[in-house]
């Protein structure tokens, strides 16, 4: 799958909120994701009716969620990268509310 970067502008006391929706966007997916764990405990556990565990069936189960984990750290990456360069700014601007130990001349 091919990946594009999208860029949009917002007022800089924005950033934060923005990244925050962007986080509640991978919490809800991440938690999909967890749902995946019941999936594959039910495939490969002990049958009621004595059949064997579909191991091919877990492997693809774990292989998708491998895939949709790896889209997650992607825009976690972003996220970071986002909120990084905010406190570049921020400090560049010399910013008082900063947070503490955000600001190297502290």
């Amino acid at each position: 799958m091919k990946r594009v970067n999208l860029s949009y502008s917002v007022d800089l006391e924005e950033v934060p909120q923005k990244v925050l929706e962007l986080l509640d966007e991978v919490n809800l997916k991440i938690n999909k994701i967890a749902d995946s764990f019941t999936e594959i405990r039910m495939i490969l556990g002990p049958s009621p009716d004595g059949r064997p565990a579909d191991i091919f069936a877990a492997t693809e189960a774990i292989k998708k969620m491998r895939v949709l984990l790896a889209k997650e750290d992607v825009r976690l990456e972003e996220c970071s990268s986002i909120l990084s360069g905010y406190l570049s700014i921020l400090m560049e601007n010399g910013d008082e509310n900063l947070p503490e130990g955000d600001n190297d001349d502290n």
